[in-house]
């Protein structure tokens, strides 16, 4: 299972589904880690982050950390 938490320590987290193995993806540089998705065939898992106006991803694995698309930070533009 894959989970995320938002505020002063936001981060994206992995377990198995009985808690075990619980694995930290993503721990820096994101606030409002939403919108989690999961490519299998990539390896990869993708979140938005609202505060942030970024789509990013990362690795099963914690690694190869990108951001996949930046939006400007206007709701009008």
């Amino acid at each position: 299972m894959f989970w995320s938490d938002w505020g002063v320590n936001a981060r994206i987290e992995t377990a198995r589904m009985d808690g075990t193995n619980r694995v930290v993806l993503v721990d820096s540089l994101v606030q409002c880690p939403t919108g989690l998705a999961i490519d299998y065939p990539a390896i990869r898992l993708y979140w938005t982050d609202p505060n942030a106006y970024t789509v990013a991803s990362v690795d099963l694995n914690a690694r190869d950390r990108q951001i996949v698309k930046r939006f400007p930070n206007s709701k009008y533009n």
